[in-house]
């Protein structure tokens, strides 16, 4: 099978350590590893290749000049002349599977003109993200190329029922959305990974992984650890990943003084991630906030993929895949004194560490692998195929 894997996004680097590009390597691996040939069309290819990439063949698009916003935005526009072209230029194939960007179009555009499958990825209503989060200057033209996308009636995986919805709200046909969550990679995250970093006897080890954004609630966990502190437990904090709110994290950590118990261990390679999470005991997604909750977060199914404790705010799909008490702990979103109590019980209780570790790397393997999406999707196409042939055989003899 060949797929076209569209990633248009200039904000998703193809080589990359952000959560996004790791979900592009993982996936564009799982179909590799599945024997279909992979080609990957972004306008973002700097960075070294890695193993996930290794049997893909990257083809850079044109990346548009950074300029004012709405000149940007219209330049993004222009880029889906190129990415048609391309696909033109190196089909035909089976498959086009198209990460949703705001401003791309041109994949589903290809797929529907060529008559062949279509998946349309949906992380986030980006949208509504951009315009709260960033700068969104033509609502309205980004309004449209989701419209033109969904009129071609791609099938929709959303990342979450929350995303789910927001395609239905926005006009997507329901049997066209397909809720699909993130997953993992249990052969290259596994807990007989050995740990990169060294271990102080006695001493528990609490991870976050993931960008250093304000919505991933990290200034709940350090404020948590300053309890833990109060109490006596012996942790240490690590922090890994890099971003925006970097330097609060460190301020915070300096203020309650768990400048002795915390490292800060800056953006990780994907290769390198397996052996930090190995590193660690508990691993912690602190998000905090409740409303609009639509994440899919990576970082608890490479948690629960390592065999760590996990301890997560109780929202959103998380409170879907964590089972409090049979394969990690829940608490309060935003409530860092019910985080600290999750997190004192875990330090102390190693049994309780073991056999919460044991059971997330369980049900991780049985239901949440990259394998097992990518498998779905070939077998999904190939049926579709299958109806078409049907179809055509039977218009022939009519």
């Amino acid at each position: 099978m060949r797929i076209a894997y569209v990633s248009s996004d200039t904000g998703v680097p193809v080589f990359g350590t952000k959560g996004c590009s790791v979900h592009l390597q993982e996936m564009v691996g799982a179909f590799c590893g599945l024997g279909a040939h992979v080609d990957v069309f972004s306008p973002s290819t700097k960075g070294d290749a890695n193993e996930l990439l290794s049997r893909a063949v990257v083809r850079r698009l044109p990346k548009p000049t950074r300029t004012d916003g709405p000149a940007y935005e219209r330049a993004k526009l222009k880029m889906n002349r190129a990415l048609f072209s391309a696909l033109r230029l190196h089909g035909p194939y089976d498959l086009v599977y198209e990460r949703y960007s705001l401003w791309s179009y041109a994949g589903i555009q290809y797929a529907a003109e060529e008559r062949i499958s279509a998946y349309l990825e949906v992380n986030a209503p980006l949208i509504a993200e951009q315009s709260k989060h960033r700068s969104l200057y033509n609502v309205q033209g980004a309004e449209a190329v989701l419209q033109r996308l969904l009129s071609r009636r791609p099938r929709c995986l959303a990342v979450s029922e929350e995303v789910g919805r927001y395609l239905i709200e926005k006009g997507a046909i329901p049997d066209d959305v397909q809720v699909q969550p993130n997953g993992v990679n249990t052969s290259r995250i596994s807990p007989d990974v050995p740990p990169s970093v060294a271990r102080e006897r006695d001493v528990v080890n609490i991870g976050f992984v993931g960008t250093l954004k304000p919505w991933h609630g990290v200034p709940s966990l350090v404020e948590a650890c300053s309890l833990l502190q109060t109490w006596g437990s012996p942790f240490r904090l690590f922090i890994v990943g890099d971003g925006p709110e970097r330097r609060n994290l460190e301020r915070l950590v300096y203020q309650h003084r768990l400048e002795s118990r915390t490292s800060f261990l800056g953006a990780i390679e994907p290769q390198e991630m397996p052996a930090i999470l190995t590193s660690l005991d508990i691993g912690v997604a602190p998000y905090s906030v409740a409303e609009g909750f639509y994440f899919s977060p990576l970082k608890i199914y490479e948690y629960m993929a390592a065999g760590l404790a996990v301890v997560s705010s109780s929202l959103g799909q998380p409170a879907q895949t964590i089972d409090h008490g049979h394969n990690g702990l829940l608490y309060t979103p935003g409530s860092s004194t019910e985080l600290a109590c999750c997190l004192r019980r875990l330090v102390s209780d190693s049994v309780l560490r073991s056999r919460l570790g044991e059971q997330a790397r369980q049900d991780v393997v049985a239901r949440h692998q990259w394998r097992h999406i990518a498998k779905a999707i070939i077998a999904g196409v190939r049926r579709q195929e299958e109806t078409r042939h049907w179809t055509e055989r039977e218009r022939a003899t009519t």
